[in-house]
């Protein structure tokens, strides 16, 4: 099932019992094939790593590559075209930037919320 349309561009109508029954079916698949997924995963993030860089970590490139390899990404899909993959990755790979120099208390930042 590639990310709910059965990688065929159809899609199920959605109500929470649908979802619960593929969240289900995912988990089920990621515990079947944990030790593939987590060899992969080693793999792919010492891939073009240089000396001194974080190799327990995945770049979009090495990303790429893995989804290529793996022949995911399909075109003819509405939802997991390389597009896609690729917001999925930048997605759960965001972090918010935090101004450690602006540190306020929890009454201060109340405040100024306030005044803005």
């Amino acid at each position: 099932c590639k990310w709910g349309d059965g990688g065929q561009g159809k899609s199920k109508e959605l109500n929470h019992e649908t979802l619960d029954e593929e969240l289900a079916e995912i988990k089920e698949s990621l515990a079947r094939n944990l030790d593939i997924i987590s060899s992969a995963f080693n793999y792919f993030s010492v891939t073009g790593v240089e000396m001194g860089e974080a190799s327990f970590s995945m770049s979009l490139n090495q990303y790429t590559v893995f989804l290529k390899d793996a022949e995911i990404p399909d075109r003819r899909s509405k939802t997991s075209k390389q597009q896609d993959c690729d917001m999925a990755f930048v997605a759960t790979n965001y972090e918010e930037e935090v101004d450690t120099s602006k540190k306020m208390t929890a009454r201060e930042r109340r405040e100024s919320q306030m005044m803005n």
